[in-house]
Parts: C-alpha cells; structure tokens; sequence
C-alpha cells in the first residue's frame, strides 16, 4: 500500500498541472477573443464616424439641391408672370393696330378729314412699331430664359435624385455598423443594466433638463451596482481632419481650448439663439437647430455618455461630459444610438431627427454646461452652416 503512494501522488500532481495549463488556455484564449471583439468595436467606431460623415454631406448636398430648385420655382414663377403681362400687352397692340386697318381711309378720294386721320395713323404707327418690336424681342427672351430655366430644373431634378439615393445608401450602411456595434458593446459587457434602470427613473421624475442635470450630480446616480464611484474612461487620442479637430477630449485639445472647434452635431440652420426670451418669463439656455427629415446626429466633442433616453416634453435626450466638468446635451431627437457609460469620440454618430411619418420635432435642441451652468454654444461651434 506505502509504495503505491508516490504513483497517486504523481498522478494527482500530473492531473492538477494539466487542469491548470487547460486554465491558463482558457484564460489566454479569453484574452485573445476580448481583444479581437475590442478591436471589432473599435474599427466599427471608426467607421461609423466615417460614415456619419458622409451622410451629412449627402444630407448637405441634398438641401442645397432642394435649395436650388426652390431659386429654379421662384425664378420660373416670375418669368411666367413676365410672359403673361407681356402676351397681354402685345395683344392689345396688336388689336389697335387691327382696328386702324379696318378703319384706313381708301387710296382714291380722299377727304380732308380722311387726310388727317391717314397722318395721324401714319404717326400713331411711327411710334407702335417699335414698341411692338421691342415687345416681341422682350418676349423672345423671356421665353429664352424660361426654356434655360426648365433645363436647369430638369438637371437640378437628376442631381437632387442621385444625391438622395447616395444618402440613402449610406444611411443603411451607417444603420448596419451601429447595428453591429451595439452587439459588440453587449458582448463586452459594456453596458451596465443597473446604472441604467436609475437613470431610466431618474429621467421618468424630472421635470426639466436643470432637474436632469442636478439628478446627474447625486452620489447615488454615480455609483456602480456594488456601489463603487463610476471611473471615467481614459480620453482617446485626437486628429484633425482638414483643419478641423476630428477627435477633441484629450491632452492635445481640451474642451476649454477647443472653442471655435466644436462640431455641429447636425445639418441644419439655427433658428433660435441662447439668451432670447422664451416666453415664459425666463431666457433660452441654448440653441434650436431647424433640420431635414431623418437628419443625422453626431457627437459634436469626446466625451463619456451621462444620460441617454426621453424627457417629458424634450424627447429623447443626450448628456454627454466632457473633460473639464462641461456638459454637452442634446434634445428632441427620435432615435438615440448611444448608451450610458458609452465614450464617444467627436463625429460618432449617436442618433436621429424624426423621419417622415415619426412623432418628435424638427429641431435638435443644443445646450453647453459648464459646472452646471449654460453657456452660449455658437462662439465654440465650427462648420455652422447657417445662421437665423
């Protein structure tokens, strides 16, 4: 019995080893497919920044087409109105003119009166036929111009055509990749359910965005589901990307130096300035951004996703903080791409404007909070299109 013990103990030594090099694979093999799916969810990101990229251009290039027939219709409108009060004019010269013929005097036998109305109508058409002759030219390049304006139109309507389907296009590619991302954040484990369901009650109670904002600021809204503080992600690195800062957050541009360099989150005009009155007493506290139907919304800075989901009256709403205590929120949107705890890089795609046929507003509603306090968003923006 005594000298079969070294053999078990071997065997139990043997056995446990290889438990052990089965763990280590495993552990290592766990690493490798946590680095490949991070690596996925990071070319994923990069793409879909490429690609909400392209589809506010299309969405650039499509209202300025838009705009341009609108100019076209307008321009129609008014030469068509020319055309009709030009017909009318030459219409009724040419029936005075009718009317001297079949009133002209014969040839034989002329009266004194009848000479008097021959060289009356002699003077009378000295001076219609150029007028008539002018008329005529007028006309003629009336209808020059509206033939031009037609074409113009017509090739305005192919453009506007084309860059509606490439919009299109990319607006389902840029469907697909947010798609696939979501799938990849859920398989890293990146959401935290809990710290969700919090906010969700949090967003059901306030009232108002300030009532938000405060709610933010409470211990327990910061806190994991074992009630560890909430570490923010380390900044990612930045780039530009033709003069402009394409990934701000980090130490080469803060968001207190980025000032003039902050992305328009959206395609649109600016309808409403910060700081007027709002009717009720008080002032705005930001700015409302008039948009095209379905138009997308991108991060405008790098920043850690505070808030994400409805509000009351203001739909869906985004808070996203910034380095430096600023706080960048973005309200009515009908669709939000981003999740509590996300970090977004500038230019990341994070929601959209109601389409056609879809409940919410056509107004993005942009705010800039620093400590909590709103600060005027437009001096920071670039790229603001245009200004009401």
């Amino acid at each position: 019995m005594q000298g079969n013990a070294p053999s078990v103990g071997t065997d139990d030594l043997a056995r446990l080893k290889a438990e052990m090099a089965r763990q280590k694979a495993a552990q290592q093999q766990a690493r490798r497919e946590r680095q490949k799916l991070q690596e996925q969810s990071a070319k994923l990101q990069a793409d879909s920044i490429a690609l909400a990229a392209r589809v506010q251009e299309k969405e650039l290039a499509v209202s300025l087409s838009e705009d341009n027939l609108d100019v076209l219709n307008q321009r129609e409108t008014q030469v068509l109105a020319k055309l009709k009060l030009g017909r009318a004019q030459l219409t009724d010269t040419l029936a005075a003119l009718e009317l001297l013929q079949r009133q002209r005097p014969p040839a034989l036998a002329v009266s004194p009166g009848d000479a008097a109305d021959a060289v009356r109508s002699a003077i009378l058409l000295s001076d219609v036929v150029p007028r008539l002759t002018a008329q005529a030219s007028d006309l003629a390049k009336q209808l020059q111009s509206l033939r031009l304006l037609r074409e113009r139109a017509a090739a305005e309507h192919k453009t506007l055509a084309a860059a509606a389907q490439a919009l299109r296009n990319d607006q389902a590619q840029l469907g697909s990749v947010i798609s696939q991302r979501t799938v990849r954040r859920d398989e890293l484990g990146e959401t935290d359910l809990a710290q969700s369901q919090r906010l969700a009650e949090l967003g059901r109670r306030a009232q108002s965005l300030s009532a938000l904002v405060e709610g933010l600021h409470q211990p327990q809204i910061n806190q994991t589901a074992t009630g560890d503080a909430i570490a923010p992600p380390a900044p990612q690195g930045g780039t530009t990307r033709d003069g402009v800062w394409a990934s701000a957050g980090s130490a080469a541009m803060s968001f207190a130096e980025a000032k003039g360099h902050v992305r328009m989150p959206v395609v649109g005009k600016v309808v409403e300035k910060f700081g007027v009155p709002n009717g009720g007493g008080g002032a705005t506290k930001g700015i409302k951004i008039a948009t095209r139907l379905g138009a997308q919304v991108v991060a405008p800075f790098d920043g850690r996703v505070k808030y994400a989901g409805p509000l009351k009256t203001y739909g869906n709403v985004l808070i996203v903080e910034a380095d430096g205590d600023y706080l960048i929120i973005l309200a009515g949107m009908a669709h939000v791409d981003a999740t509590v705890g996300q970090w977004l890089l500038a230019g990341e795609p994070v929601g959209r404007m109601a389409d056609a046929g879809e409940d919410g507003p056509h107004e993005l509603y942009l705010e800039f909070r620093q400590s909590r306090v709103p600060f005027d968003p437009l001096p920071w923006l670039a790229g603001v299109m245009k200004e009401g």
